[in-house]
């Protein structure tokens, strides 16, 4: 029974962990994910969804999911999903001025949009989106705080 046991467990872990290319999400809170992200250097990716939005549900079936994506993803941001029901995910939709789901934010460490795109988009649309976001030519500039 042993032998059956592991040898279930390493098909199951080599399907998940080589066979499901998936964008990798933080797990933890906004604040915990702001600072993973000044760790490694990288903007934070935020998918700002709703549990009721189907767009939201379809990008998260038919596009991040793709390994293409899911490799550029996880490569180069730290993603984060930002559920707008919540309270503290109310608030940081708030402060973003986040209209529809899905809405996708690139924001730095220290809080600022630096690009953002929004709707349900094919895979190709969503690789340009974050190639943009990666590219200093095309954020959005950051407002220079007052003193």
């Amino acid at each position: 029974m042993l032998r059956i046991s592991n040898t279930l467990l390493f098909v199951l872990f080599c399907t998940v962990a080589f066979c499901q290319k998936s964008i990798i999400f933080f797990e933890g809170n906004w604040e915990e994910a702001l600072a993973k992200a000044k760790e490694e250097q990288k903007l934070l990716f935020v998918d700002a969804y709703a549990t009721w939005c189907k767009p939201c549900k379809m990008m998260e079936k038919e596009v991040f999911t793709k390994e293409n994506i899911a490799t550029f993803y996880n490569e180069n941001f730290i993603s984060y999903k930002l559920d707008v029901d919540t309270k503290e995910g109310n608030n940081i939709a708030d402060y973003y001025k986040v209209k529809g789901m899905p809405t996708f934010l690139f924001v730095d460490s220290e809080k600022n949009l630096r690009y953002q795109g929004e709707g349900y988009i094919s895979q190709e649309a969503f690789m340009q989106l974050a190639q943009n976001a990666l590219n200093p030519k095309k954020q959005y500039k950051i407002k220079k705080k007052k003193r």
